[in-house]
């Protein structure tokens, strides 16, 4: 407002700033290797997830506002109030009020935190998973922030189905990333991992893509059934793992016996993965060829299940998109670029 007021900004004189300054500024910073430029219908800037936290603290920033909230939540009243009592702000009024006040006040994580003894920081740590609560003061204090700036947006993409909270994190379930999933509240047991992922990849095909489920007896059957069309059917199976999966032999027989035990022909037997191997692709020609039924298999990454569940509304021309499970018809892998051309042909009304 100031610089405003005497004539200097944006600047000289009020002058705002030409289309050429900026694209010559976003050139200089691409440059730097601070953003990156990418192109699709329009230009994108984004700046890589790799430095987003080295340049959010060069900017004068160590926590993204949402993270640090949640950070302040897990404090009590007291410790709070000596937050702001330290640095002689009002300590008055409810455990909300205290938490909007020091982030109004642009009190960083690092100058809240200091105000603690070492011994208090180690109570704060050991109550957070997987962390080291061992160092110097100043050590304790980069942990308790290390801690946060792992955890990622509290609120769920779609409050009305608790199953989002899941989709939101599917990646990481796929690729049992334990540490994210436990640091943000996902998994309580490693081994919620394999039925999560079941329930994310559930929702998308439900939610998402607005199929309806086919329920299966027992409990030797594949994760998921949809209907394909009157006499075919589409199944599908989740398997997380560290490591790309290499589609085993057990896995195989596996899913030949989900296949041949279907009462209706399986059109396309779809596998989904965090990543894949060569050797997995040729397990699931092969599959195809023992099927007996001619059924496609796929193998497709979670990130990619994940962009068809996101985009596939913007590649139709309908004004009520129904979603064709022809983008998924095949066998072998389902990458981003041939889902992408799928959805070219697959999503558009008949002519």
């Amino acid at each position: 407002m100031l610089e405003s007021r005497i004539g200097r900004f944006p600047q000289k004189n009020n002058k705002l700033h030409t289309h050429q300054q900026v694209s010559r500024s976003l050139i200089n910073l691409q440059s730097r290797g601070l953003i990156l430029r990418f192109r699709e219908d329009t230009s994108y800037y984004i700046i890589p997830k790799d430095i987003a936290r080295i340049l959010r603290y060069e900017m004068g920033g160590e926590l993204r506002n949402e993270v640090y909230e949640t950070l302040l939540n897990d404090l009590s009243v007291s410790q709070l109030r000596a937050i702001l009592q330290q640095l002689d702000f009002n300590v008055s009024g409810v455990k909300e009020t205290l938490i909007k006040r020091i982030i109004e006040h642009n009190i960083l994580p690092s100058t809240a935190l200091k105000v603690f003894s070492s011994k208090d920081l180690s109570d704060i740590l050991r109550v957070l998973e997987g962390t080291k609560i061992s160092g110097t003061k100043k050590e304790k204090i980069q942990n308790i922030i290390d801690y946060y700036e792992m955890l990622a947006t509290p609120t769920s993409s779609d409050p009305m189905d608790e199953r989002a909270r899941l989709y939101d994190f599917y990646e990481e379930l796929a690729s049992r990333d334990y540490k994210t999933l436990r640091i943000n509240k996902i998994i309580d047991k490693d081994v919620d991992i394999d039925n999560y992922f079941e329930e994310a990849t559930r929702y998308i095909f439900e939610r998402k893509l607005g199929m309806t489920l086919i329920e299966m007896e027992g409990t030797r059957h594949a994760d998921g059934k949809v209907q394909f069309n009157k006499q075919n059917v589409i199944l599908w199976d989740n398997k997380s793992t560290e490591e790309p999966y290499v589609f085993p032999e057990n896995h195989f027989n596996q899913f030949l016996r989900y296949i041949r035990s279907e009462k209706m022909r399986v059109t396309l037997f779809l596998v989904i993965v965090y990543d894949y191997t060569k050797e997995a692709v040729a397990q699931a020609q092969k599959l195809k060829a023992f099927s007996e039924e001619d059924t496609d298999v796929a193998l497709i990454k979670a990130t990619d299940l994940m962009y068809v569940a996101d985009q596939w509304k913007n590649y139709s021309d309908q004004k009520h998109p129904e979603f064709n499970l022809q983008v998924f018809n095949m066998t072998g892998e389902l990458t981003r670029n041939l889902l992408l051309s799928r959805m070219e042909w697959a999503l558009k009304g008949v002519k």
